[in-house]
């Protein structure tokens, strides 16, 4: 699982749509704060993404820094 996360976060960083989408399994659910996030297929997630990047790249994002992953 570690090693799972670990390719997308930098696939994440790269703003790899396809690699982020090649460590994840569909149905997709992602916990944000208090909501869930449900993506159904791979092009769901696809369709999101370039909203997503476009906020990244205006707010100047270009790299991020995980600081310990425990599996638990």
């Amino acid at each position: 699982a570690i090693c799972v996360f670990t390719r997308w976060g930098d696939a994440f960083i790269a703003q790899d749509v396809d690699g982020m989408i090649a460590e994840m399994h569909f149905p997709h659910m992602r916990l944000a704060g208090p909501d869930f996030q449900v993506w159904e297929t791979e092009e769901d997630f696809q369709a999101s993404q370039s909203e997503s990047t476009r906020q990244l790249r205006a707010e100047g994002f270009s790299q991020g820094v995980t600081d310990s992953i425990e599996a638990v």
